[in-house]
């Protein structure tokens, strides 16, 4: 009896500890598969730490320094494997940034830019896996070795906060705006042809193909208003006799010089009373900041599209609001020139958030457009290859809203009796007038720049012979003939077809 117990007892104690085992064993597993998964999760957000790290730093070092922390001469080139590349978006060489010139930094990962020196071959910085590189256009980062989660391999921090178990796709939609950062002070911005241009206080720079290049018409966006800018590029050998910033009358003759082609002695950049500038000397002043500015930093800035406000204007009297810049606003017309330059100069006063502080009173400044400022803009459009120099010169009808130009519409709205939404498409008959909101179709652009032949008049500083005020462009009650190039002398009479363009320097 005794003896069938123990047998028992025993098979029972072989049972429990078979079962002991197989739990345990199982516990085990469990605790293996979630402490790998802690692991995953921990590397993936200190991937996106590091990444979010280096993008803050790298965006102060660029406005600081114009141009990313990286050594040119040394392109990484072995970036096949990383499968969420955008051919839209990155479309620069890549980089191994160079985290000795960052400082305060501490990352999770990229130990072997230690291994980085000056010299080393192509084929061992290609080797490289533990680093993070940087795309020079569109300045997005990647972690070259990538970070397994869940069978899926991750590059870069574009997920949800905690984990995204999708994979990442950066692959973008070309019509879709990219912006950099926005600029905490003003900066120098140098794009892929090593051209540079000045960015305000306050601005994004757009990434969107087309509008990252200076070549091209570069685009910047004011953070606070959603303003928008395009570069106007002045070579720096336009500046055969000035040889300083304050060389005034230098800097104007070689711009002029460049210009020759859309000078008219008829009309100068001269004060007269009524400009919307109180006196000569506040006048002359004004002008040689612009032509400083221009000498400095080869280049200025014009509003992208007219000068536009949020409701319709129909006379004088109504209320002179800021003026902006932005696609399918109405037109600021009805003003007289005074007012224009008075509205002119308050859009820089505007610009800054409330958090960010102008070093200088006067670091930025905007007006209405001086007349060599007009010419210029002629001049980059010219020397780009976008228009011949007829279709500047003499007949602008194939690329601006004139009395006798027909094309298709397919934004905004159009005035003839009143104002209508373009339903889908709208076509402008020839021998047509129709007035259009900023940026109504893309057949009216060059450069990035809208309207600048046609739709409104635009009020310059320049003084005819008659001591008038001066329009250029041409408006939609004229002929193509009066082309971009055409000056007006502006009568007494406030109409809807004169408008203006801001210019910021």
């Amino acid at each position: 009896m005794m003896k069938n117990f123990l047998k028992c007892q025993r098979g029972i104690n072989l049972i429990t500890l078979s079962v002991a085992v197989i739990v345990i064993l199982i516990l085990t597993n469990i605790i293996i598969y979630n402490v790998k998964d802690n692991m995953e999760v921990q590397n993936l957000k200190n991937m996106q730490a590091d990444i979010q790290n280096l993008r803050d730093k790298i965006s102060n070092y660029y406005t600081q320094y114009g141009e990313i922390p990286a050594n040119k001469n040394m392109p990484y080139t072995n970036t096949s494997g990383i499968n969420v590349i955008s051919q839209t978006t990155d479309t620069g060489k890549f980089y191994v940034i160079d985290l000795s010139s960052i400082d305060n930094l501490t990352l999770n990962f990229g130990k072997e830019y230690k291994k980085v020196t000056n010299g080393m071959s192509q084929n061992n910085i290609d080797k490289l896996e533990d680093i993070y590189i940087i795309n020079e256009d569109s300045h997005n980062i990647f972690y070259v070795k990538g970070i397994l989660f869940e069978g899926e391999r991750f590059y870069t921090d574009y997920t949800v906060e905690g984990v995204d178990k999708e994979a990442v796709k950066l692959h973008t939609d070309e019509t879709k705006e990219i912006w950099s950062p926005i600029y905490q002070t003003q900066a120098i911005y140098k794009d892929a042809n090593e051209d540079t241009a000045i960015i305000p206080n306050g601005f994004q720079v757009s990434r969107k193909e087309g509008e990252n290049t200076i070549y091209n018409g570069l685009v910047i966006k004011n953070e606070k208003t959603e303003d928008k800018y395009v570069w106007i590029q002045v070579p720096k050998v336009v500046f055969k006799t000035a040889t300083s910033e304050t060389d005034y009358e230098k800097i104007e003759q070689d711009l002029k010089t460049y210009t020759e082609s859309y000078n008219n002695e008829n009309y100068e950049d001269e004060y007269f009373d009524g400009c919307g500038i109180e006196t000569k000397d506040e006048y002359d002043n004004l002008k040689n900041q612009m032509l400083s500015s221009i000498y400095k930093n080869n280049g200025f800035w014009i509003s992208q599209y007219e000068a536009g406000v949020e409701e319709e204007r129909t006379s004088v009297s109504v209320s002179l609001p800021i003026p902006v810049s932005k696609e399918g606003a109405y037109p600021y017309n009805y003003i007289k020139q005074q007012s224009a330059q008075q509205a002119a100069t308050k859009v820089m006063q505007n610009n800054l958030s409330d958090n960010q502080i102008k070093k200088t009173e006067d670091e930025t400044r905007s007006s209405l457009m001086f007349g060599i400022q007009w010419n210029l803009v002629l001049k980059f459009i010219e020397t780009n290859g976008q228009k011949d120099y007829s279709d500047i010169r003499k007949n602008s009808t194939s690329w601006g809203n004139y009395s006798n130009a027909s094309f298709d519409i397919s934004k905004g709205k159009n005035f003839q009796d009143s104002w209508y939404n373009i339903n889908n498409t709208d076509t402008k008959a020839q021998n047509n007038n129709v007035l259009l909101t900023t940026g109504a179709t893309d057949r009216n652009s060059v450069l990035n720049i809208y309207d600048l032949a046609g739709n409104l008049s635009e009020i310059t500083l320049e003084k005819s012979v008659n001591n008038k005020g001066v329009c250029r462009g041409g408006s939609y009650k004229d002929e193509g003939s009066k082309s971009v190039d055409e000056r007006q002398e502006i009568d007494q009479e406030v109409t809807n077809n004169i408008g203006f363009r801001i210019a910021i320097y």
